[in-house]
């Protein structure tokens, strides 16, 4: 009997017997209502038909689908499957909303983190997932973009580490109400990559690794 399991993911899982495939379903509302499933978004999405040079390659489709899922509906179908002992579901669940995260620079909702803590114990790669994501979108939230050179070469750092060592000048820039602070964006029109680079490999790593063409 699965008289206690939420019709939708019912639904989801023989769509999936069928057809190999999952399938987003109309947002929650029934019984959901309560629930925040607002996901914050750390980052446009990504474009569609976006040459290799530009980033990952979408297609309109594909982020139109990934923008229709409740990620709380990914997470019960992983339950669902994991109760049931379906691998293949389980894992393709997880799969599934890595790719809607990664498509959409969406975070995981405070619902579905909520739901999967109180159900998954803490080696469950669904919940080792959710923990990841938001760790890094939280640091995704405060990066800032530093162009290089009079090409603009475009290098994306996290603002608290770029201004951590009392670098007035970033620390002025990028919390002015100036075109730099509303933009989070500093263009060293002078410098260039090499020097910038082995700047950011210090301040991530605390060692300065020269490239070969600053070697001496």
């Amino acid at each position: 009997m699965l008289t206690e399991e939420p019709s939708r993911v019912f639904e989801m899982w023989v769509v999936w017997l069928y057809t190999g495939s999952l399938v987003p379903f109309s947002q929650p509302t029934d019984g959901d209502v309560r629930l925040n499933t607002t996901r914050l978004v750390v980052d446009a999405p990504l474009m569609p038909g976006g040459s290799a040079r530009d980033g990952p390659r979408v297609e309109e489709i594909e982020l139109r689908d990934a923008q229709a899922w409740a990620d709380i509906d990914l997470v019960r179908i992983n339950l669902f499957a994991r109760k049931y002992d379906i691998p293949r579901l389980e894992a393709h669940a997880l799969a599934t909303l890595v790719k809607v995260n990664e498509r959409c620079n969406w975070t995981a909702s405070a619902a579905a983190v909520a739901l999967a803590y109180d159900a998954l114990p803490p080696d469950a790669p669904m919940l080792t997932y959710l923990a990841e994501n938001a760790f890094e979108c939280a640091l995704m939230k405060h990066v800032a973009t530093v162009l290089i050179g009079p090409t603009k070469t475009e290098f994306r750092v996290h603002k608290e580490i770029l201004c951590c060592y009392d670098s007035t000048f970033f620390q002025d820039a990028l919390n002015s109400s100036f075109v730099e602070g509303e933009s989070q964006s500093v263009w060293l029109d002078s410098e260039d990559e090499a020097t910038f680079g082995a700047f950011l490999s210090w301040l991530y790593t605390g060692d300065v690794a020269l490239p070969p063409t600053l070697e001496t």
